[in-house]
C-alpha cells in the first residue's frame, strides 16, 4: 500500500485534470487584512508595498457621503451615488502597478440588508456593486474580492430569520437567492467580462457533515450560509465565458497539517459539486477555482523559537500553494504590513513566503534562503528593564499588599503596560521588581475604576484563576525564553502556576511562592515572593539576563477581556518570543 501521501497526490492530480481552464500555471500570493489600504494610501505607498513578497493586494475604496461619513460597505438596499466615489476614482487613475499583477477591490457583503424578495433592494445593491467594479476597472485590477461574511447585527442575508423559523420556506428562498446571484455576476460582467471574483469562501464554508449527508440540500438549512450555494448557482447561471470565480476556502485558516490543504482542495473541487445544480456542474469545474488562506495570527503565535516558526509557516504556505489553483490570500490582524507607521511583522515572514513560492516553482533547494542565518534584531520591539538587587540593610517586603515598603522604593518601577495593538490600556497597570540571593520580588498595582465589577475566579491552588481578573508573571529558566515559569494571582490571592518547556507543560510544578493582595477603592494590588531555588535557579549574577513578562487580564471593562502587558504580545500571554529582557544589577 502506497499510503496516504500517494492517495492525496492522486486525488489532487485527478481533480486538477477536471478543473480545466480554471487552473493557472503560476500560483500567486495576495495580501489582505487589517490595515488594508484605501485608494489614498495605495497612491502614496504603492512603490513601498510592491517591495513585499506578494503578487497582488486587495485595497479598499470608500464612499464619501454628503454628510462626510465614509464607508467601504456598499452591498446594501441603500442606493449610493457615483459622485461619492469620485476622489477614490481619481486616486486610482494615478496609481501605477508594476510588480503587483493580481489586484482586487474589496467588496464586502455587509451590511447585506436586502430582502431577497424586494426587487428595488437588489436593483440598488447591484447598482452599488457596479460602482466598486468601476474602481477595479480604472485600476486595471483582476476583479473584486467578495467577502460573504456579515459583520453587522440583525437579520442575516444568507440565513434569514424567517427561514430559520420556518425551514419549509427553503426552496422559495433558494430560488430567489439564485436569481440574485445571477444579477450580481451580470452586474460585474457588464463592465469586466473577464473579471476574477475572489470570494473569501463559498461552498468550502459548508460543513462536511452537510456535504456528506445522503441529501445535502435537505440539510442546508442548518447552515448559517444556507442560501450561499443557491447564490453561487445564480452566479454560474450568469457567468460569462471569460470570467472566473475563486473559492478562497477561509476555513483553511485553521488547518494543522499540510495534508489538510489537499483534503480541502478535494472538498471544493469534488465533494461540493453535490450542492451545484446539474446544469452548472461543468461551469463549476471549468470556471470556479480553489484557493487557500493563511491567517498570520494563528501561524505566528511565538509558541516556538522564531526560526522554527518561520520554517513551519513556509511549509504550510508551500502546501497551500500546491493545493490551490490560483491564489493563496494572506490575512493579518495583529501583524500588520501597513500602514507603514504601524508596521509589525514576525521574524522571517518575507523569506518564508519567497521560499514557499520558489519551492512550488521547483527552485533548487540549495538556492533557498536559510532562515537560520537571517539577521534578527532580537531586542527590537521588546521591552527592557534593569532589575536592581535590594540594597544591603533594606527590610524585606511585608506581605500585606501595602506597597509602601522601602523595598519597593529601591525596586525598578515598571509602568508602561500596552495592549496587543499598542494602544494605551483602558486601566493603568504598574509593577515593581527587585531581587536578592534568595528571591525575586514583584509588586503590582492594577488601577480599576470599576472595582464593583472585578471578577475573582477560584478558591484553591491551580483553580482556573485566569478566567477572572488576574495578574501574570513569566520568568525564563535561563536566557532562552522557551523554558519558563508562569505564575498567576487573582484578586482573592488564589495561586496558579506551571513550568513549560517549548510550549509543553513539564511535570506537576507547584511552587512554594508567597503573596498578598489588597483591594482599595480604586485598585487591586499585590506582592509576590518567588524563590529562585523553587524555580531551579540561583540568583542571577551581575549583568545576567533573563526573559520575562508581566501581564494583566482585566474583566471589568466594556469588552470583558482587556489584555495588557509590559512587553507587547501579538494575541495572548503565552508568547515567550515576545518576552522582554531583565538585566540583573547585583550588588557586591
Amino acid at each position: 500500500m502506497k499510503g496516504f501521501p500517494y492517495l492525496v497526490a492522486s486525488l489532487l492530480a485527478a481533480t486538477v485534470c477536471l478543473a480545466g481552464d480554471a487552473v493557472s500555471k503560476e500560483k500567486k500570493l495576495i495580501q489582505y487584512g487589517w490595515g488594508v489600504p484605501d485608494t489614498s494610501e495605495l497612491l502614496e505607498n504603492i512603490r513601498e508595498m510592491e517591495k513585499e513578497p506578494f503578487d497582488g493586494i486587495t485595497f479598499r475604496i470608500h464612499a464619501t457621503m454628503p454628510d462626510g461619513r465614509q464607508t467601504p460597505e456598499g452591498f446594501s438596499k441603500k442606493r449610493f451615488e457615483e459622485s461619492w466615489f469620485s476622489q477614490g476614482y481619481e486616486n486610482l487613475r494615478k496609481v501605477r502597478f508594476e510588480k503587483f499583477t493580481d489586484n482586487f477591490v474589496d467588496l464586502q457583503a455587509s451590511p447585506g440588508d436586502m430582502d431577497w424578495f424586494n426587487d428595488k433592494h437588489w436593483e440598488n445593491a447591484c447598482h452599488n456593486v457596479g460602482l466598486f467594479v468601476k474602481a477595479a476597472k480604472i485600476a486595471g485590477c483582476k476583479g473584486v474580492q467578495f467577502d460573504p461574511e456579515l459583520y453587522t447585527r440583525g437579520d442575516k442575508l444568507w440565513a434569514p430569520n424567517a427561514l430559520k423559523a420556518n425551514p419549509a420556506l427553503f426552496d422559495k428562498y433558494a430560488g430567489q437567492a439564485r436569481i440574485r446571484g445571477r444579477q450580481f455576476i451580470e452586474t460585474i460582467g457588464r463592465q469586466m467580462p473577464d473579471a476574477v471574483i475572489l470570494c473569501l469562501h463559498l461552498l468550502s464554508t459548508i460543513p462536511s457533515e452537510i456535504l456528506d449527508a445522503p441529501d445535502p440540500r435537505a440539510k442546508l438549512v442548518e447552515s448559517g450560509y444556507c442560501l450561499l450555494p443557491s447564490f453561487l448557482d445564480g452566479m454560474l447561471d450568469g457567468i460569462r465565458p471569460g470570467m472566473k470565480i475563486i473559492d478562497g476556502n477561509e476555513v483553511s485558516y485553521y488547518y494543522d497539517e499540510g495534508s489538510d490543504y489537499y483534503r480541502g482542495y478535494h472538498k471544493m473541487r469534488q465533494t461540493a459539486l453535490r450542492l451545484v445544480a446539474p446544469e452548472n456542474v461543468y461551469k463549476h469545474q471549468t470556471q470556479v477555482s480553489a484557493g487557500q488562506a493563511m491567517y498570520l495570527s494563528l501561524r505566528f503565535k511565538s509558541a516556538l523559537p522564531p526560526v522554527e516558526e518561520a520554517a513551519q509557516f513556509e511549509n504550510m504556505v508551500y502546501h497551500a500553494l500546491n493545493a490551490s489553483d490560483d491564489y493563496v490570500w494572506v490575512y493579518s490582524e495583529r501583524w500588520l504590513w501597513w500602514p507603514k507607521d504601524q508596521r509589525r511583522l514576525p521574524f522571517g515572514i518575507q523569506e518564508a513566503l519567497l521560499n514557499a513560492k520558489d519551492r512550488v516553482a521547483g527552485v533548487d533547494p540549495a538556492q533557498l534562503r536559510d532562515l537560520s542565518k537571517l539577521r534578527r534584531e532580537e531586542r527590537k520591539g521588546r521591552a527592557q528593564a534593569v532589575v536592581p538587587a535590594l540594597a544591603a540593610g533594606t527590610a524585606l517586603p511585608q506581605l500585606d499588599g501595602d506597597l509602601a515598603d522601602p523595598a519597593w522604593t529601591s525596586a525598578v518601577h515598571i509602568k508602561a503596560f500596552q495592549t496587543p495593538t499598542a494602544d494605551t490600556p483602558p486601566a493603568r497597570t504598574q509593577a515593581w521588581v527587585a531581587f536578592d540571593r534568595e528571591n525575586l520580588y514583584i509588586a503590582f498595582r492594577c488601577d480599576e475604576p470599576l472595582m464593583a465589577r472585578i471578577e475573582s475566579v477560584g478558591e484553591k491552588h491551580d483553580d482556573p484563576v485566569w478566567r477572572g481578573d488576574s495578574f501574570d508573571v513569566f520568568i525564563s529558566n535561563g536566557p532562552d525564553p522557551w523554558s519558563y515559569h508562569h505564575f498567576i494571582i487573582s484578586p482573592d490571592n488564589v495561586h496558579w502556576d506551571e513550568f513549560r518547556r517549548r510550549s509543553e507543560v513539564v511535570g506537576d510544578f507547584d511552587g512554594r511562592w508567597k503573596s498578598a493582595v489588597k483591594k482599595t477603592a480604586a485598585a487591586w494590588q499585590g506582592e509576590l515572593v518567588l524563590p529562585w531555588r523553587d524555580m531551579g535557579m540561583t540568583a542571577p549574577a551581575n549583568s545576567a539576563e533573563l526573559r520575562a513578562n508581566l501581564c494583566r487580564n482585566r474583566k471589568a471593562g466594556v469588552s470583558g477581556k482587556d489584555y495588557s502587558s509590559w512587553s507587547r504580545v501579538a494575541r495572548g500571554f503565552l508568547e515567550p518570543g515576545h518576552f522582554g529582557y531583565w538585566s540583573f544589577e547585583a550588588r557586591e
